[in-house]
């Protein structure tokens, strides 16, 4: 299966309605550039680990991937995300965009906020 794609949405002076997108298995993909924040929101019944994977090296090592946990019942939002750090790079595939997984992903949603 194929990563989700999750659109970012423009936040504005009269505020904004966020689609949520359900977490899925195999990942999602948000818009890299630095200007988008994810909303992850558990009414899962356990914590869930959110991964946002890494595409930089520094000498040849990979930079460690970033992991945030939401309990149950509460949400987070996370990020700016450096595209220096988060950007998959050109000649990759989904260049200039964010992989992000939920783990487990049972009653968890997400939504991505351009600001």
């Amino acid at each position: 299966m194929a990563r989700t794609y999750v659109p970012a949405v423009d936040v504005k002076p009269a505020g904004v309605a966020l689609p949520a997108t359900p977490a899925g298995p195999d990942g999602h993909i948000i818009d890299g550039g630095g200007d988008v924040i994810l909303e992850v929101r558990n009414d899962g019944p356990q914590a869930v680990t959110v991964t946002i994977q890494t595409a930089a090296e520094v000498d040849g090592y990979a930079v460690a991937d970033q992991f945030v946990e939401v309990p149950a019942g509460e949400r987070r939002l996370i990020g700016r995300f450096s595209p220096r750090v988060f950007d998959r790079p050109v000649g990759a595939v989904d260049p200039g965009r964010v992989y992000i997984d939920v783990s487990p992903v049972e009653g968890v949603s997400i939504a991505a906020l351009r600001v």
